[in-house]
Order: structure tokens, then C-alpha cells, then sequence
């Protein structure tokens, strides 16, 4: 429940809509808000130095449809601002982008305060911010406090018990992309327990190339073409179609079902990735109303459930506080234990290092193998 008042220049506001041309709200799934369907359509009430300082030039001709979510929030906050709103709200505006892409989101909210707009916006990751002239405020225990949120570490006890080490999976390529080629002829092999982080800039292909790893054309799995299209299960970015229950309770119910396993096991696993969370008290909750990090935490439970040879994860931090971070990398190193290859794409370079074992990246149409030391 929500009660107050909200005003804005001394005037109660009583809808968003009343006050849309001064206040712009950017939400943590930029698409959801993206209308339209060529790049350039949306750009061309965009002033040129707004293109410039977002990088969008080279998205000129694109489809919105071909555009990551790095890319696809950048435009929807270059429309945004093309109206000169006094108030700019963001919601995780850094998790989707690169590190390029991050610097210069900070470049430009820097300047856009100094000229008197107000910028407010929700972060986890205090990395992400700091080179922004900024206020910080926290939430604790239910209230708004001045200062930048610091969370616990939580205690882990574990012991890295590895479950076979066998290539499970070798994939040739053709070339991966919509609409044009992102990367040429990839081939990556997985092998049982590893770790594998794939990273690369916003728009290099890294979901194309996870998707086209699920299709399953030129994959094998244990030397042999995937038998079921769970042998390699992929939590995309966009994870919010799996969910068409009403509650939580019915959607592990279902997830069970689709498993043939006896009920709550589906439960169990979301439990072991969320410890510290009460889910019996979410039971009720309808999924799409659960916070990104739990739902993100559910779709993966889900995916498990089906215990597939490979699992591939599309940004498996985003969303997450640092003690949810924090935890989502033991959690993934777990899964790894049991003998199931992961192969997750990322931006966040301080987790993806403490989670992986190799790396690979995505640099001028090539899929490379780095030699970087991961954890």
C-alpha cells in the first residue's frame, strides 16, 4: 500500500500523466516502453548532440526488434529527453550497458544536472556510480535515509565438489545475427562443470549467440544432436514469458508438472538459490509482481528443474542487490558442481570474474577465447 502526497513545483500531482512533460520515468525493461519499429523513425526528433553523446549513430536503419537491451535503452532515453522533461526518474539504467556505454551515461547525467535537471535514479552497484556527481539515499529496514547502502556479505561455508569434467557440449556455427551478421562462424566447446563467461559490447551478439546455441543446429551434446530442448536450457534476458500463472504457489506447481517430479521440487531449488528468503510468504504473489531478482531466481529454478547438460544465462546479475549478487554467484558455482556446463553473458565484470573459469569474447565478428585470469 502507497499513501501520501506527491508535488511537484508546489502542485499536487494526482497521475504521471499530468506531469508527463516535465517528468520522464525510464523503467528497469527499457522495451516495455519502446514504440515503433526503425531506429531511425524514433531518432528523428532527437537533436544530433544527444545522438552523439549516446553513441546511437550507428543504430541508424536498424529495426528496434534487432536492438539489445543496452542499445534499446539508450534510444528509449534519448526520445525521453528530446522532450526536455525538468525531471528525469531511471530505474537501473547502468545494469544493460557496457563499460564504454556506462561512462558515457555518466558523462551525460553529470551534465544534464548542472544544467538544473534533476536526476534520480536506482542502483545496486555502487561500481556503476562512481564517477556521478550525485546525492545518495538509502532504503533500510522500510525507511530513506541519507548515505550510499552498504549490504552484508553473507556467510558461505562450502566445499567445491565438481561432478564429471567431460566435453558435454561442441557447437559449429553459421554465421549468428538478425537482420545482419553479428558474429562469424562461432565454435565453442563446454565442458562439463566449467564455468564459461561470455562477454563482449552492447549490440555484439552475445543473446544472438545464445539463442542460436538453443536452436540447436550445428550443437552436440555428449556427441550427439540435443534429444529434447532441455538438454541445453537458456534463461534469456527477458525471462518474464515463462511465467503464465497467477501465483507463485501455481507456477511451481506447474513447473513440477512439466518435470514429472514429485510436488515442491521445483520450490526447493528456488529456495537453495534465494536462502535467505522467506518464499512461503510470496506463495500468493503473482510472478510478474515479484521483484527482477526473484523472478530472475525463479525462471533459473525453473530451468534446473529440467536438469539439462548446459545451462546459458543472459546477464545473471542485473536486478540484483550486492547480497543477492553475492549469492547468485555461489548459487551458479553449485550448479556447476553437479556436472552442468554454464555459460552465462555479462557486463559486470567484478562477478562474472569471481563466478567464471574462462572467458570468451565477442570482438569484431569474432567469437575469441580470452586469456584473462578468472577466479
Amino acid at each position: 500500500a502507497t499513501s501520501g502526497r506527491v508535488l511537484l513545483d508546489d502542485a499536487e500531482v494526482q497521475s504521471i500523466s499530468h506531469v508527463s512533460s516535465s517528468l520522464r520515468y525510464i523503467p528497469q525493461n527499457p522495451r516495455e516502453l519502446l514504440w515503433g519499429f526503425s531506429v531511425s523513425d524514433l531518432l528523428s526528433s532527437v537533436p544530433q548532440e544527444l545522438i552523439a553523446a549516446l553513441g546511437l549513430s550507428e543504430l541508424a536503419g536498424r529495426s528496434t526488434q534487432d536492438l539489445s537491451e543496452g542499445e534499446a535503452l539508450k534510444l528509449l532515453l534519448a526520445e525521453n529527453l528530446a522532450l526536455e522533461p525538468s525531471v528525469l526518474l531511471l530505474d537501473e539504467p547502468y545494469a544493460p550497458l557496457d563499460a564504454a556505454s556506462r561512462g558515457q551515461l555518466t558523462l551525460l547525467l553529470n551534465q544534464l544536472a548542472s544544467q538544473g535537471m534533476i536526476v534520480v535514479l536506482a542502483e545496486h552497484e555502487p561500481e556503476h556510480t562512481a564517477g556521478l556527481k550525485a546525492t545518495h539515499l538509502q532504503l533500510l529496514n522500510g525507511k530513506l535515509l541519507d548515505g550510499q547502502y552498504q549490504a552484508e556479505s553473507p556467510s558461505i561455508q562450502r566445499t567445491q565438489v565438481v561432478v564429471g569434467s567431460d566435453l558435454a557440449v561442441t557447437a559449429v556455427l553459421s554465421d549468428v545475427g538478425f537482420g545482419k551478421t553479428l558474429i562469424h562462424a562461432p565454435s565453442l566447446t563446454l565442458y562439463q562443470g566449467e564455468r564459461v563467461w561470455l562477454s563482449g559490447d552492447n549490440g555484439s551478439g552475445k543473446t544472438s549467440l545464445l539463442k542460436a546455441l538453443v536452436n540447436g543446429d550445428g550443437v552436440k551434446v555428449f556427441g550427439l544432436s540435443p534429444s529434447s530442448a532441455t538438454d541445453l536450457a537458456l534463461v534469456p534476458e527477458n525471462f518474464d514469458d515463462f511465467f503464465v500463472s497467477d501465483s507463485l504457489a501455481a507456477e511451481l506447481e506447474r513447473a513440477d508438472r512439466l518435470v514429472g517430479e514429485p510436488a515442491g521440487f521445483t520450490k526447493t531449488t528456488l529456495e537453495s538459490i534465494l536462502p535467505s528468503a522467506d518464499v512461503d510468504s510470496w506463495l500468493n504473489v503473482h510472478p510478474r509482481d515479484l521483484s527482477r531478482g526473484t523472478r530472475l531466481a525463479l525462471a533459473i529454478a525453473m530451468q534446473l528443474s529440467h536438469k539439462p547438460h548446459a545451462l546459458l544465462v543472459d546477464e545473471p546479475f542485473r536486478g540484483l542487490d550486492l547480497r543477492a549478487r553475492e549469492l547468485m554467484v555461489e548459487s551458479l558455482r553449485c550448479v556447476a558442481e553437479t556436472g552442468c556446463a554454464l555459460l552465462f553473458a555479462s557486463h559486470e565484470k567484478r562477478w562474472s570474474q569471481a563466478l567464471a573459469s574462462r572467458k570468451l569474447v565477442i570482438a569484431d565478428q569474432r567469437l575469441l577465447e580470452s586469456n584473462e585470469v578468472m577466479a
